[in-house]
């Protein structure tokens, strides 16, 4: 009797502080009959916006920038219309398109040796044993040594076949423009592979993750050589910890490269989740170093040969950070965060200020005005960007028995959830208005608010354990502008708001259409594919009973696969 009492004590203040009169459940209620009557609610009988049109297919005489991002081009020249209103770089370059791979077995012996190589750093025993799966005749007799932005095989610290010069310039071309949606080279991604010229441990990993995302899913030769070379990595990291020498451009660095390599193609989030735990013991032992005052961050590093500015280390350390706060949603993360939060109350705040100025300063003068603007219009989406990831990893600590803590964290993160509303409101109402802008300023404009009504979402489930139909559709509307500018492949950025949606909407329309792009995105990654498998078990079972199915854990028992989004 005194446990139900306190129950329902506690709901009713979760009521009285967020309930139907309150100004937040006011205010999102007249904003939402405000926006309906100039763009109207997602319903049957108006499906997102892309069911009105089939994608025609990809020409191949498309500008390589468009291919690479996966949208259809209009082919117009010297510059064509998409690259145009995106203020992108637009690439009609001819390029050798490589013939088909012949999975050649090397009875002669395998490529030079690292340790034989003038500018190997690692050890010998370390060296690969794979050989180039493209035919040299493609490159001819003398194949070309540079690589992308100026790089040139001779700044790598590791001897380079053909395959791994192919990779590199993959990565540059074809991966970069799938991950932002700004000029690839000048871009946080384009500078890392400039990092990675420094050390061949940092060269094995980026090698790794762009021989395996160049890779078709049967090109059993390439993942073993991705493979390989992660493998190295890996006995090269485990020697650095254990060493008494400690870099701190390179402790992070290859930290953000592992998880990105797992949350990409790791068979079991678990090897994400222990990669997390090291970065929190990195953090737990080297700490004062790495938080010692906002002053020291600016102090230059010495990275190789050269100094470079500290703040590229925030921004690596920030986006290690926002992986730990996506696997904490499921089960697999926020040990860091809990660490920084308790030991170093105000780190996360000063790296994320000191990572702002990252890009400008790591490319220095030759960083051009028209980015910076660039910079300045985004600052207000990567600062809702930062704040959702938060609110995220606190949601996921809302769980177990302990009732009053629940209370109180739900009303914090309810309080917080309001704030944002207020602080980003005219962020959050233009990404529901009808714009035909294209551009890659609006098109990243419904990132943030995506995230944040997925927040709503799952707060407003956890407080009142009913379907929030209004945050459902703001999410859908969200998430389908952002696929009728973009197509299929930036919908990663969004696949955790979309999956949210997915699971709380009882129209079958809308689940169909989230499936569908889930399907479609699949080929980017093994988390996406186990998330969509468990939204379509889910989806099925909750239309089935009618009940709402706890995914999470079944996750847990594993009934269903872990995956992080």
């Amino acid at each position: 009797m005194h446990r139900a009492s306190k129950t329902a004590e506690n709901a009713h203040l979760l009521t009285r502080e967020f309930s139907g009169g309150s100004q937040y459940e006011q205010r999102t209620k007249r904003t939402a009959q405000q926006e309906w009557s100039v763009s109207p609610p997602l319903t049957p009988l108006s499906p997102p916006l892309d069911f009105a049109f089939s994608w025609a297919s990809h020409s191949c005489l498309g500008c390589w920038t468009c291919r690479a991002r996966k949208v259809k081009c209009e082919e117009s020249r010297p510059v064509c219309k998409n690259c145009t209103e995106r203020s992108l770089g637009c690439d009609y370059a001819p390029r050798l398109k490589p013939q088909r791979r012949r999975r050649v077995r090397s009875e002669s012996g395998t490529e030079a040796s690292p340790s034989q190589h003038p500018s190997s750093t690692h050890p010998s025993g370390c060296s690969p044993t794979y050989t180039s799966t493209i035919e040299p005749s493609l490159f001819g007799s003398e194949w070309s040594h540079e690589l992308p932005n100026g790089l040139s095989i001779h700044d790598w610290p590791i001897p380079l076949t053909p395959t791994d010069c192919q990779a590199l310039q993959h990565y540059a071309e074809d991966f970069i423009p799938r991950m932002v949606l700004r000029t690839p080279r000048w871009s946080s991604y384009s500078f890392v592979l400039l990092l990675c010229s420094k050390h061949a441990l940092l060269a094995h990993l980026v090698l790794a993750f762009s021989v395996r995302d160049m890779a078709k899913k049967d090109d059993g030769a390439l993942h073993i050589m991705a493979i390989e070379h992660y493998r190295i990595a890996l006995a090269m990291f485990i020697d650095y910890l254990g060493s008494s020498e400690r870099l701190l451009w390179l402790t992070f660095p290859a930290l953000w490269l592992f998880i990105h390599y797992e949350q990409q193609y790791g068979d079991d989030p678990r090897a994400l989740q222990r990669h997390l735990e090291g970065v929190r013991d990195v953090v737990a032992s080297h700490g004062p170093a790495l938080f010692s005052g906002s002053s020291g961050a600016f102090v230059p590093m010495n990275m190789g040969d050269e100094e470079r500015p500290r703040q590229i280390v925030s921004r690596l350390a920030l986006w290690v950070i926002y992986h730990d706060a996506s696997a904490s949603t499921f089960g697999f993360g926020g040990s860091l965060i809990r660490l920084l939060n308790e030991k170093y109350p105000e780190s996360i705040g000063q790296i994320r200020e000191n990572s702002k100025s990252m890009i400008e300063a790591a490319w220095g003068e030759s960083y051009p005005v028209r980015e910076q603007l660039w910079d300045l219009q985004l600052s207000p989406l990567e600062g809702l960007y930062h704040e959702c990831h938060l609110l995220r990893y606190e949601l996921s600590t809302v769980e177990g028995g302990n009732e009053d803590f629940n209370l109180r964290k739900l009303m914090e993160v309810g309080r917080e959830l309001k704030r944002l509303e207020k602080e980003y409101f005219p962020l959050l109402h233009a990404s529901l208005l009808y714009n035909d802008e294209r551009s890659t300023i609006q098109s990243n404009n419904y990132i943030g608010p995506a995230m944040y009504y997925a927040l709503v979402i799952t707060f407003e489930r956890k407080v009142w354990k009913t379907r929030p139909s209004i945050a459902i559709s703001k999410t859908l509307q969200a998430c389908a502008s952002l696929y009728e500018r973009e197509g299929v492949g930036y919908l990663w950025r969004i696949a955790w708001p979309m999956f949210v949606a997915g699971l709380e909407t009882d129209d079958l329309v809308y689940q169909t259409w989230i499936i569908e792009r889930f399907t479609s995105m699949q080929n980017l990654g093994e988390n996406l594919r186990r998330a969509k498998v468990v939204l379509e078990k889910v989806c099925l079972e909750q239309r089935r009973t009618g009940l709402q199915v706890d995914y999470l854990s079944r996750i847990k028992s594993g009934e269903y696969q872990g995956f992080v989004i």
